[in-house]
């Protein structure tokens, strides 16, 4: 079974949130083979965890669709490729693109300023600091718009999914082409929601997913930088 490596000290919730990232990590690496089992005990000890944390981690994966919990076996890894990415960046743009709906008009006009004037900033900028802003501001676009949706139930379903995006983040790393063209996309998006226009808002953020997904499954397959990001 492949290895993961021991967990820094955190609070109980943090681990569970830090198992189902790293776990995360390794699946979408493709370093667990479709149908191997998962073994609580061994990952746990891996891990220098408890188990509770990592059984708590097994059934967030199962609801994400990394995993199959089968009787008498446990959990099992499920296959995991470009075509099961895809898949969840399709279900990501129909969540988002309902809640940026949503979200038009109900966030506060001075933080969608601040915002709009970092990610300006970042077009402007090509150094090693710019890319945690990046990641930064990608995260503090898709929580904001999630949180003012209007909805609790579409909320709570794209922070779901969050913790599988952080994960992707992590296997892509730095690459500045990538973050740049997200950060100009997102610009364009939070100058739609400040024009409080939220046809072209929605429009905007299912370009941004679709060609996002298209984007990273290229790089995780690949290992190629897209031609065409700048």
């Amino acid at each position: 079974m492949n290895q993961v490596n021991p967990l820094e000290p955190l609070g109980h919730g943090g681990y569970r949130q830090a198992v189902n990232r790293q776990l995360l990590v390794k699946m979408i690496q493709s370093q667990f083979p479709a149908g191997q089992r998962l073994i609580l005990s061994n990952l746990a000890k891996q891990l220098e965890v408890s188990i509770t944390p990592v059984r708590e981690a097994m059934v967030d994966l199962a609801a994400l669709g990394m995993v199959e919990i089968r009787p008498n076996r446990g959990a099992v890894a499920k296959a995991f490729g470009p075509a099961q990415l895809l898949e969840i960046y399709q279900l990501r743009r129909v969540l988002e693109v309902e809640a940026i709906r949503g979200a038009c008009g109900q966030i506060p006009k001075d933080t969608l300023q601040e915002l709009e004037a970092q990610l300006q900033k970042l077009q402007k900028r090509d150094q090693p600091t710019s890319s945690q802003i990046a990641i930064e501001t990608d995260l503090l676009l898709h929580k904001l718009i999630a949180e003012n949706c209007g909805s609790r139930r579409l909320c709570e379903e794209i922070q779901r999914y969050e913790i599988l995006m952080q994960a992707v983040r992590d296997v892509l790393g730095n690459r500045n082409q990538v973050q740049k063209r997200a950060a100009y996309e997102h610009l364009q998006i939070v100058g739609a929601i400040l024009k409080n226009a939220p046809k072209r808002a929605t429009k905007l953020m299912a370009e941004h997913i679709d060609r996002t997904g298209q984007e990273v499954a290229k790089i995780l397959w690949t290992n190629k930088e897209p031609a065409h990001a700048n």
